[in-house]
């Protein structure tokens, strides 16, 4: 009997199930394995043998755990014909099972149990005189999991019983509550004067809190810097209550970004990414070049930037060298460890044992049997030295961080400069997966007059990734038994004997038979000029130019991961993109008594240009 490789016996291990299944369960031969017909008969038939029937009318085997499937349970109503998947749910009716498809076999498994590790909390958050607070932020502190409250004030939240929140509002200091327990959290914030004053970056101008009615959070730079990563994605992770990153899946990944969650299937669900005042990327910004970070998450954005701003908008502003500040030097390094999480698969004395069983089952539970029945020659050996293979562990590894930041600024009477360098190098979870990245960024202001300021940003940036980023289903093929190498030190390449299908992923260890190396070049320039007319009138001039080039050249060979044997692959890809934006904003700001009137008068123009081209070569190797 054939069977699925890897499905794990042990309860706890749900994870590990589902992955197989969704790995596994791809193709036309999914829909035809369900929908083959089939058509029971008998009296007092039990479950064994309705499975029996099953693979003897198909071309599926049915496999399972008698901890998780009484098989010996008599059918109360055998099915009428139908399709297999149809009748194994009848089957199968109130016993908690689940039914996946999957190579050739039918797998039976208990369904997980509900998570008791999360409990409900509510309340209403309240200011100092009892009043509810519309739109405050209750967030699960370390994490992403929160909510806003609602328009009585009110919120709720599925959180671990030991969590602890943090609750917020614009004008307000941030509270930090111990859950301990408590099902019914009512929260009283007390207002914050010094804050609501704090002048932020909104739109096109400036405001202050007290003035600003939009959803909008505020993380300061010495937030971003004193993450221990080498990205702002990474750095703003669980920061802001309805921004969701994704988790990099390689070294040098681009993460994707979702503020309050996808609004489109067909479109782009990516929030517009102002960095100071000129569209751009998070990634094209050093960690420690950040002075704050806006969020803007409502369709106040819309309407200040138009369709742009339609999935939020992210303004990013930077530091600048700053009068009175002479000669300072500052250097920040740090060195850390990512541990990947790996998939709780079957041990090899679990996987033996998994072996065994299926001989069992499919010889008769009381067919006489050896190991030589079941395993190969060069499986036995490897039982009998208990010499198993783990392949995660090959695979993969506890990947290495570092980075390293330089800056220097320096003020004279009319002129400030700012200088910053960073270096990271990243190593991927996949042992033959780096990244380097090189930032570089110059800031230059000077006064002409009192009344006018011109200022100069100049950023570089170069990101070389190589090698190959991720194994996808391949390693589901290997067991414990198959050893990755021959008896003379070659590569096996083929090396689960129940699985010609199953290509050796270490393949791409292989000389000269692998190469995937990229390169990507950012430069970013802005020109702004800033007249005070009076006191009430500004004049704001900024001109930004951003030009990206990308790089790609691989070679996969026939005895690579990627060529299997049977073909070579190399190719180039690259693409080039550049942009020019020009905007000019006058600004009204003038008070009323206990009125205040601002008005911005904004013109635009943007200009983009986007090429693109790929060269491979494709061979079959007979």
């Amino acid at each position: 009997m054939k069977l699925t490789n890897l499905i794990p016996i042990k309860a706890g291990k749900t994870l590990s199930r589902l992955c197989i299944i969704g790995a596994l369960s791809l193709g036309s031969s999914f829909v035809f394995a369900q929908n083959q017909q089939v058509r029971l008969s008998g009296n007092n038939l039990t479950l064994k043998a309705a499975f029996k029937q099953i693979e003897q009318q198909t071309k599926l085997f049915v496999d399972y755990n008698t901890q998780d499937v009484n098989d010996s349970r008599v059918i109360k109503k055998v099915p009428v014909g139908d399709n297999v998947k149809n009748v194994l749910e009848q089957l199968l009716e109130g016993m908690n099972c689940s039914v996946t498809f999957s190579n050739g076999h039918v797998i039976i498994s208990r369904k997980a149990p509900a998570s008791s590790e999360t409990k409900k909390v509510t309340g209403i958050v309240k200011d100092e005189k009892g009043e509810p607070i519309i739109g405050a932020n209750v967030v699960e502190k370390g994490t992403t999991n929160g909510t806003v409250t609602d328009l009585n004030g009110q919120y709720s939240l599925d959180i671990s019983p030991s969590a602890v929140l943090l609750v917020s509002y614009i004008g307000y200091d941030t509270k930090e509550i111990r859950v301990d327990g408590k099902n019914i959290l009512n929260i009283s914030l007390a207002e914050n004067t010094e804050n609501l004053d704090e002048i932020v970056v909104i739109g096109y101008g400036t405001s202050r809190k007290r003035d600003i009615v939009s959803a909008m959070s505020t993380v300061k730079g010495s937030t971003i810097s004193a993450a221990s990563t080498s990205n702002v994605q990474d750095a703003l992770q669980g920061k802001v209550a309805g921004l969701d990153i994704q988790s990099a899946r390689y070294a040098g990944d681009d993460q994707q970004i979702y503020i309050r969650g996808a609004r489109s299937l067909n479109a782009g669900n990516n929030p517009l990414i102002i960095v100071d005042g000129i569209p751009g990327s998070l990634g094209s910004v050093n960690t420690y070049d950040i002075e704050s970070i806006e969020v803007l998450k409502d369709a106040a954005s819309s309407a200040i930037y138009g369709s742009m701003g339609a999935n939020g908008v992210i303004l990013v502003t930077t530091k600048r060298g700053k009068k009175g500040v002479n000669r300072e030097v500052n250097f920040n390094s740090y060195i850390g460890l990512n541990v990947p999480h790996m998939m709780p698969l079957q041990s090899g004395e679990e996987y033996v044992q998994f072996r065994r069983d299926g001989y069992r089952y499919a010889h008769g539970w009381g067919t006489p049997f050896t190991d030589e029945d079941v395993f190969t020659q060069s499986e036995l050996d490897m039982i009998k030295n208990g010499n198993y293979t783990d392949w995660q562990d090959l695979l993969y590894r506890n990947a290495l961080t570092q980075s390293y930041h330089l800056s220097i600024s320096n003020s004279g009477e009319k002129t400030r400069l700012l200088l910053s360098f960073k270096y990271d190098k990243e190593q991927g979870y996949y042992k033959t997966n780096d990244a380097e990245n090189y930032n570089l960024t110059l800031t230059a202001d000077h006064d002409l007059a009192d009344f006018w300021t011109l200022g100069t940003t100049v950023r570089l940036k170069r990101n070389n990734i190589s090698g190959f980023q991720k194994i996808n289903n391949e390693i589901l093929y290997m067991t414990p038994l198959s050893d990755p190498y021959l008896e003379n030190g070659d590569l096996n390449y083929f090396p689960n004997p129940l699985n010609t299908s199953g290509y050796n992923p270490l393949a791409n260890d292989v000389p000269g038979q692998f190469a995937d190396d990229a390169q990507s070049n950012l430069l970013n320039l802005n020109l702004t000029s800033h007249i005070k007319i009076n006191k009430w009138l500004s004049m704001h001039t900024n001109f930004g130019y951003i030009f990206s080039d990308y790089k790609r050249g691989y070679f996969y060979g026939k005895d690579s991961y990627k060529g299997k044997g049977v073909k070579t692959n190399s190719g180039k890809e690259y693409n080039n993109y550049d942009q020019w934006t020009l905007n000019h904003i006058i600004t009204y700001d003038n008070s009323f008594g206990d009125h205040n009137l601002v008005v911005d008068l904004v013109g635009e123009m943007q200009s983009r240009r986007y090429d693109k081209g790929t060269l491979s070569d494709r061979k079959s190797v007979v």
